[in-house]
């Protein structure tokens, strides 16, 4: 689908300032068609070099997997889709090469683990056996910093099952984080990096940012074709991405919800960062678009019912085919809006011959009413009601929208998308509640500061410190516990326990979704309070084009 057409070629230069909140873009100035012209000239010319060194069968092995980490974490992977995934199934396929001295080192057997996980190759931890004495880990493994940065990320794709990964994580990063200061500086960087937050917890846009403009270059043997072929990328997609915003942000002022309601939250560029958090590749446009709109109108609704508590959220959940009339005005903007979006889906969707969508989606937001309704019950039957830990999960795996946002955005998939995914979906998958359940307690995690009295109704810290008469900080030690057991069974799930008939891009979509909430929400919430690391990162992804 192309790109709707504008009224205007920069409509967010309508806005007031106020408008934006903490972000508001003041300059924007888009390349000449000419200079865009000349960026995917270069590019194509580029491609095929890349694809040589890609399908090169005489290469080293360690080079090839190198090759590959870089296309991807440099964000220009789904170009070389075909070769990448035949240089895995050649390593997958060749146990000769699992047992070559010559590729045995620690470095490279750690990132073909991790690279063949990544891509859902059931490769066995056993691999790391070889590293290991009675004792743990050999120490003499710890003067490979790379060999160890490696093991590190590889080690978070484990299961429950797998305890050496568990002991690998605690032995990298007790050695990286002691060995940090001696390190030179763009080593240290990356390595600090990735102690904060693992490339398996990274939304991938923010790893592909980071990678091009302040990594990759510093690394030895990296190859200059490649970067100025992810930099001319990366412009085309940034002009790309400033082209997308304008019918949304049309649809935005139209709304007008900062006059409208005023109580709620006004977060487009940063919900926008959301679609670019699940899909970046061009032609996932429409996903985007999709879920950009979504999650706007989900935060509309989240803050309309912690401001007035609203028993009305029940009119949500079944009143599709009458009108408005009849509702407070705060809820006929809500209503008009849930409504418009939903027509838009159906109409994209039944052009493409699946008018069924429109039913799940409408499952998704009853789904969300249905227990907003059941809180306000509970909060107003019980003052000061504070369920257990177990009660507030099955409130909150529905309550983070996590089912309705998910459908939105694969709506825009087009017909890759069947409707088995969506009866996949609805029939709450393992890794549907644990992806909501990771995301309830990081939200929550991230607003920890806020006193219990002010939330409309009790976090997770308040339920797990009821149910295990824990004190604050022991609640908030207990729910990371259960954060990084979530992300173990999210592996599981991926690894094992996804239908072969669902298509490989829905699964990853979720994982994509809880990627972007431990990147956007943890130590604090970088989507409500975005005038920081959050504003940094979009004027970077949006704003300034990469030096080439």
């Amino acid at each position: 689908m192309a790109i709707p057409e504008s009224e205007s070629a920069h409509p967010w230069k309508n806005y007031h300032p106020t408008v934006w909140g903490d972000f508001f873009i003041t300059q924007v100035v888009p390349a000449t068609d000419e200079v865009v012209k000349g960026w995917n000239e270069e590019i194509e010319v580029s491609k095929p070099n890349i694809k040589k060194k890609l399908s090169d069968p005489i290469s080293n092995v360690l080079e090839r997997l190198r090759l590959v980490d870089a296309v991807e974490r440099l964000g220009v992977g789904y170009h070389f889709e075909k070769e990448i995934e035949q240089i895995l199934e050649q390593v997958c396929g060749d146990k000769n090469i699992w047992s070559d001295d010559d590729y045995n080192d620690l470095n490279t057997v750690a990132l073909r683990f991790r690279l063949l996980r990544q891509h859902g190759y059931k490769a066995s931890c056993d691999v790391f056996n070889k590293f290991r004495t009675e004792e743990g880990f050999k120490k003499e493994l710890t003067d490979d910093i790379e060999g160890m940065l490696n093991l590190y990320e590889a080690a978070y794709l484990r299961t429950r099952e797998e305890s050496i990964l568990g002991e690998a994580i605690e032995f990298t990063t007790a050695h990286l984080r002691a060995k940090v200061a001696e390190m030179e500086t763009h080593v240290a960087e990356r390595v600090t990096r990735a102690l904060e937050r693992p490339l398996l917890k990274v939304a991938p846009i923010v790893e592909h940012l980071f990678f091009i403009s302040s990594a990759y270059e510093h690394i030895p043997g990296h190859d200059p074709v490649l970067l100025r072929l992810a930099k001319l990328n990366f412009n085309v997609l940034q002009q790309m991405y400033q082209a997308e915003l304008h019918p949304i942000t049309e649809w935005w002022i139209k709304l007008d919800s900062p006059t409208k309601l005023p109580y709620a939250r006004d977060k487009l560029v940063e919900t926008y960062f959301w679609g670019l958090g699940l899909y970046w590749e061009p032609k996932h446009y429409l996903a985007r678009y999709f879920a950009t709109k979504i999650t706007l109108i989900g935060t509309l609704v989240d803050d309309t019912f912690d401001i007035h508590g609203t028993v009305e959220a029940l009119l949500l959940h079944n009143r599709w085919d009458t009108t408005a009339k009849g509702l407070k005005d705060y809820m006929i903007v809500l209503f008009d809006a849930l409504v418009g979006v939903h027509e838009e889906i159906e109409a994209v969707t039944s052009k493409e011959g699946r008018p069924w969508v429109l039913d799940y989606m409408k499952r998704g937001i009853s789904n969300v009413a249905r227990l907003y309704l059941e809180e306000e019950r509970r909060s107003q039957s019980y003052k000061g009601f504070v369920p257990t830990l177990d009660e507030y999960r099955q409130l909150s795996c529905v309550t983070t929208c996590f089912e309705w946002i998910v459908y939105a955005t694969i709506c825009g998939l087009g017909d890759s998308v069947s409707k088995s995914d969506f009866e996949w979906l609805a029939s709450s998958p393992e890794m549907l509640i644990i992806s909501s359940d990771i995301c309830r307690f990081q939200d929550d995690l991230a607003d920890n500061m806020k006193e219990p009295d002010t939330a409309h109704f009790a976090s997770s810290l308040e339920c797990y410190m009821k149910q295990y008469d824990a004190s604050r900080q022991e609640a908030i030690d207990g729910l990371n516990k259960l954060i990084d057991e979530d992300w173990m069974i999210m592996n599981e799930e991926l690894l094992l326990n996804i239908p072969s008939h669902v298509c490989k891009r829905v699964p990853i979509v979720i994982l994509n979704l809880v990627r972007f909430m431990d990147t956007n929400y943890k130590d604090y919430d970088g989507y409500t309070h975005s005038s920081t690391r959050t504003k940094d990162i979009l004027i970077a992804l949006l704003l300034t084009p990469m030096v080439v």
